[in-house]
């Protein structure tokens, strides 16, 4: 038999965000929308210091932040206000830097290696 490439083992991987001890969402790999909208962030985060005003980086942090949250498989559904409310900027930058670093290691990890 030739060379098989296994998908199947991740698949199904998530990133576990546990928002409190009984509170833990699975977010699903990144959809193509979603890459390319962090990826943008961290372009407008590197590049654009006094190009764009602080409350216009914030709100873009906070529609990321929300985009992440939302793309879980259990199914719950955040909007801005709850996030504003609930995760502080500090914790929603931290989310944004962690899911694009779990992205990148996805891209580069070879489940047959």
């Amino acid at each position: 038999m030739g060379k098989v490439l296994d998908l199947s083992m991740f698949l199904n991987e998530t990133f576990d965000l546990i928002l409190s001890k009984d509170d833990i969402i699975n977010i699903k790999k990144p959809s193509e929308e979603l890459a390319i909208k962090i990826l943008a962030h961290r372009e407008l985060s590197d590049k654009s210091v006094g190009k764009t005003s602080t409350d216009q980086f914030l709100r873009i942090t906070r529609d990321i932040t929300t985009a992440i949250l939302n793309h879980n498989k259990n199914e719950r559904v955040f909007d801005d206000k709850w996030v504003k409310d609930n995760i502080p900027i500090d914790i929603q930058f931290i989310i944004i830097q962690n899911y694009t670093e779990w992205m990148t290691q996805l891209v580069n990890k070879n489940p047959n290696l």
